[in-house]
């Protein structure tokens, strides 16, 4: 290698007999080649790489420069290879490696790498294990064209029996640019011993179109063995992680080899962490023998407990279009094989989609142990910055195509099936999600127990500690969902398959099989679109005999258990924890939240357990179904039925503010077939949740009382269905409106369509001052950005509104000569929104409007005159209103508002010395606003009928104007205060009617004071004796509101 610095040489103690040498050594920016690579540096070298343009080696390798004094070691050499070998830059230099052709020659052991490590091996030396680290530096490259190399090694994965000689302590990347992989088809990173392998303070990382063979044995990234105690006094663990990094791109690798590792990440004993990263891809990845993504494998150290942890990612995770096949590893999955626990917290949108294993095990996710080990530790899926989605994972075994998304796997130790103090090793799983998230499963899972005592799945319980959100606490209010909606679209159907063995398939890839306790806490739990969760248990070996497993219990402590559309639950125990403790039952036929339900006929879910209690009674959500009317579920109790306490009613006023509960309505509750042991005990009612009592009663809704009933449907003599009934009290209906829904945002729209006319008018008229008017061109073309504010609070009960518009105006004015003044045409738009202060609601207005203004200007004397000029303005408003209520319910209108403004204003102008004048002025304004009847749509449409605006202003009051020079062109600005009075103001206002609660109200905009105060300041520099710019600024305060007009433009006389 040509080093272009002095190589400095640093004895390092020993305490054998023999020494390690390091050194350090400078390589400038450049390209460099085969003929620059060096010998097996038998020692510790750092290189510190200079310049901005980058260091690199490039073409074609023959790795015959061997060291021969050095044995085996020697012969398998890299372009850098050495003991350890360290990068480092103080310029953030890059480093790249393009290896374009490959010939070993006479090294045909070498070990076709970038960069090769191995630590001293000969008698009497003393081991050191090798490093491997890049500090401080730009982008880094590791690129073959398709060639057997690999990028960092220690000659494990070459197929040379590398790696034999004690374990490399560490590969680190730490603050360097974006690094990337390519085309290296013995992988990118591959040791046999490594203690851990770091990305810390990275940009994007990818490992890409890597084709490799049976003699790689590993993937992309590989660590054979984590740990050998017999070789060195400290073994390490193997763990990977990337912490605090950019992009994650695993994508277009091959493996091909039937080692048990992975075409991506493999460790055998470590862990591997994902923590405060940007997105992480792993797609379109091939793997024979294992994973196609990532494995963890824990075959020979039993106390060992690696795990995968994803946390704090800041953006998505893919796990897409992984294939495992072939080999014999256990457990292969798709995309992700653990012998350890798992973590996915703190994350944007997570999704494993179109993942396949031709095993009998998982198409995305398998998480066991291996030949008898404990499997403890965590298992932890958690939505907090995204949903996290399964669909589509396929398993292709020797049973059939089935959609499997997730296995887990709990064995007891081997040869210890009697002696566990905790179940399953303190295995501890959760789903959590948090409000407003979801985990959708659309395809089936199964977790499996083999020990007597059963684990513990928890939904959305509240953690021990909050280490793993930053400490901060969270509300796990959102949904884990198990659906079927999806699945006949992922299973093909092969040529001649029966449609019962189509079916059974379907079936079986919509099964969730739970071998574990179940504790639904929080949030929702949902099966839809014939899901079935299959809470089982069977007998396990303990010693030489079989016995019977723990009976499983499926518990509802909190949350909402939705289940619609022909999903089931098929369970030992099933407790309900009782009314008011925060659990409900949601059931029924039609799936919540579709919109494609109406038309179609769906099963009612079903329930069947040997035990069934719900002696405490329960709360049950019947609202969603209350339109369709199809509540209920099939429930089968085989052994015992508990039934008892209070049956408490979901609901909101805002429920029975509908028109539909104005009559008599029953609601199925449950359903029991003739096999179904029936209930024992006695119900003491059915009960509102909102008035804690069965009666409903108030200003906004229907009234009317709850009861239950009994019935008997096959005529066996046995009660076989309960039903909860609504009697409506005759004559008891709403007689208010929430304020809210009133709809007084929308008559409030008038109010800005007449402010938006006053900003043109007002703009026409202001171009009508006394240089206009003695100007001696006889036209004028003028051009006016518009700002139009207004601050109104809600008075007197009535919402308020703000409104921000902004928009143009252009005119043209001309001097007909003689007494006839001048005379005008102007044209404006204005976009703005209209908010409601005190709801949420906004109306999107945009408004065409033209003017017609005049103006005439009489001397009365040498230094006074008289100023009279008028304007008419019309104004068309396209107005759209959107409404979001607090229940849920919303609301979309559009309408048309059209308005009318004649303005005229009389004054009288004394002039001063030193360029002012003052001018008393009296002006009347008429506003004339129609706003027209519309209908909305949404769950809350409303009809409005039409509304009108009148408003006659007479403001009166002074103006100063100040006229000089500045920097030789003319300048005049003038100050106008005016108080102004309504004469006559009538509010808008209309009668609105409800189609959801069959009600009429009327609806009254807010009501400005009629006493206003006016500021208006305008200011106007004579560019030349042709063109004009202007500026200005009114203000008006109206009591409790206040409304702005801005407008600046340039005018141009000819």
């Amino acid at each position: 290698m040509k080093l272009f610095a002095f190589a400095m040489l640093s004895l390092v103690p020993s305490v054998t007999v023999c020494s390690v040498f390091s050194k350090e050594v400078d390589i400038y920016s450049g390209t460099y080649g085969n003929d620059d690579v060096e010998v097996f540096q038998p020692e510790e070298v750092t290189y510190h790489l200079a310049g901005r343009d980058g260091v690199f080696y490039e073409g074609a390798f023959t790795f015959d420069n061997y060291n021969p004094d050095k044995g085996g070691a020697g012969n398998r050499q890299g372009v850098f290879s050495g003991y350890s070998t360290h990068f480092s830059s103080t310029e953030g230099t890059s480093l790249g490696f393009h290896c374009t052709g490959l010939n070993p020659g006479k090294n045909s052991s070498a070990s076709k790498s970038f960069i090769f490590v191995m630590g001293p091996w000969e008698s009497g030396e003393e081991f050191v294990a090798p490093q491997v680290t890049f500090q401080n530096l730009g982008d880094l490259s590791f690129i073959a064209d398709n060639m057997d190399m690999i990028g960092i090694t220690d000659g494990a994965t070459a197929g040379t029996g590398g790696g034999r000689y004690g374990k490399a302590d560490i590969v680190s990347f730490n603050n360097v640019g974006n690094i990337e992989f390519r085309g290296l088809n013995h992988g990118g990173i591959g040791f046999s011993r490594l203690n851990s392998l770091a990305f810390t303070n990275t940009g994007d990382i990818s490992f890409t179109d890597m084709k490799m063979g049976y003699s790689s044995n590993g993937g992309a990234i590989f660590i054979n063995q984590g740990g050998d105690s017999s070789l060195y006094s400290n073994p390490g663990d193997g763990n990977i992680s990337f912490d605090h990094t950019g992009n994650i791109i695993f994508r277009n690798l091959v493996k091909t080899s039937y080692y048990m590792s992975s075409a991506g990440i493999f460790t055998n004993e470590g862990s591997i962490s994902f923590n405060d990263t940007e997105n992480i891809l792993f797609e379109n990845n091939t793997s024979t023998g294992g994973p196609a993504a990532i494995g963890i494998g824990s075959i020979f150290l039993p106390d060992n407990q690696p795990s995968l942890s994803f946390s704090n990612i800041r953006g998505d995770i893919i796990f897409r279009n992984n294939k495992a096949s072939g080999g014999s590893m256990p457990g292969m999955a798709g995309a992700i094989t653990i012998y350890g626990s798992f973590k996915l917290v703190q994350t944007g949108d997570v999704l494993f989609e179109n993942n396949v294993t031709d095993k009998n095990t998982a198409g995305a996710i398998y998480c066991g142990n291996n030949e008898g080990k404990r499997f403890g530790g965590q298992w932890l899926l958690s939505a907090d910055g995204g949903n996290i989605v399964f669909r589509g994972n396929l398993v292709k075994g020797s049973s059939g195509v089935f959609a499997r998304a997730l296995g887990i796997f709990a064995y007891a130790p081997e040869n210890d099936y009697t002696g566990i103090s905790q179940p399953n090793g303190n295995l501890t799983m959760d789903f959590r999600a948090q409000a407003g998230r979801e985990i959708v499963f659309y395809d089936g899972i199964d977790i499996e127990s083999i020990t007597v005592a059963m684990p513990t799945l928890h939904i959305n319980r509240i953690p021990a500690d909050w280490a793993d959100y930053g400490g901060i606490p969270v509300e796990f209010g959102g949904t884990v969902r198990f659906s079927g909606a999806l699945t006949e679209s992922f299973l093909v159907r092969n040529d001649g398959e029966s449609d019962g063995d189509y079916a059974e398939r379907v079936e079986t890839s919509r099964r969730v099989k739970l071998e574990s306790n179940i504790i639904v806490e929080g949030g929702r739990l949902v099966l839809e679109y014939g899901m079935n969760l299959a809470n089982e248990s069977g007998d396990v070996w303990q010693g030489s005999s079989r016995v019977e497993q723990d009976k499983p219990v499926f518990n509802l402590a909190g949350g909402v258990l939705e289940m619609t559309s022909g999903s089931s639950i098929s369970a030992q125990q099933v407790i309900v924890s009782g009314h008011g403790s925060g659990a409900i039952l949601r059931v029924g036929a039609a799936p919540i939240g579709s919109d494609s339900w109406e038309g179609k006929t769906y099963e009612l879910p079903s329930l069947s357990a040997v035990t069934i209690d719900m002696s405490h009674g329960f709360d049950w959500d019947l609202m969603p179904f209350s339109e369709r009317g199809d509540s209920g579920i099939n429930i089968t109790a085989s052994g015992e039925f508990l039934l008892g306490g209070t049956i408490g009613i979901a609901d909101t006023l805002d429920d029975y503010a509908s028109a539909a509960w104005g009559r008599d309505r029953e609601f199925v509750i449950f359903n029991m077939d003739s096999s179904s042991k029936r209930p024992q005990g006695e119900l003491k009612g059915v009960i509102s949740n909102t008035t804690q009592s069965s009666t409903v009663d108030s200003p906004y809704t229907y009234g009317g009382t709850w009861e239950y009933e009994w019935r008997d449907m096959d005529g066996d003599g046995e009660d076989d269905q309960l039903l909860a009934i609504w009697k409506h009290e005759a004559g008891c209906r709403p007689d208010q409106v929430r304020p809210e829904q009133a709809g007084k945002l929308a008559l409030n729209s008038l109010w800005s369509s007449a402010s938006n006319a006053a900003s043109l008018g007002n703009t026409a008229l202001a171009q009508l001052t006394p240089v206009r008017l003695y100007q001696r061109y006889a036209r004028n073309v003028w051009g006016m950005g518009l700002g139009d504010f207004a601050r109104q609070r809600s008075r007197g009960g009535v919402d308020g509104y703000d409104y921000d518009g902004g928009g143009y105006s252009v005119g043209m004015d001309s001097d007909f000569g003689g007494k006839s003044g001048i005379w005008g045409i102007a044209f404006g738009q204005m976009h703005g929104f209209s908010r409601s202060r005190d709801f949420n609601g906004r109306i999107t207005q945009d408004s065409l409007m033209g003017s017609i203004y005049w103006g005439r200007i009489f001397r009365s004397g040498e230094r006074s005159l008289w100023t009279v000029k008028a304007d008419l303005t019309w104004g068309m408003t396209d107005n759209c209103m959107k409404s979001r209520f607090s229940n849920g319910m919303d609301a979309h209108g559009e309408w048309n508002n059209r308005t009318w403004l004649v303005q005229a204003e009389v004054s009288r102008s004394i002039q001063y010395a030193g360029g002012w004048t003052v001018s008393p002025f009296l002006r009347m304004e008429f506003t004339h606003g129609t706003e027209a009847s519309f209908l909305e749509d949404g769950s809350y449409a409303r009809k409005f009928e039409g509304a009108v605006l009148r408003r006659l202003s007479i403001p009166a009051g002074v103006s100063v104007e100040r006229s000089g020079d500045w920097k030789g062109r003319h300048w005049t600005q003038v100050l106008r205060l005016s108080y102004v009075g309504d004469a006559i103001q009538d509010v808008p206002e209309a009668s609105v009617y409800s189609i959801y609660s069959d009600i009429f109200w009327r609806a009254r905009g807010v009501q400005p004071a009629r006493h206003a105060v006016r500021v208006e300041y305008d200011a106007a520099l004579q560019w030349n004796d042709r063109w004009t710019v202007y500026a200005g600024y009114g203000m008006e305060a109206r009591g409790s509101s206040v409304y702005h007009r801005v407008n600046a433009g340039v005018s141009r006389a000819f």
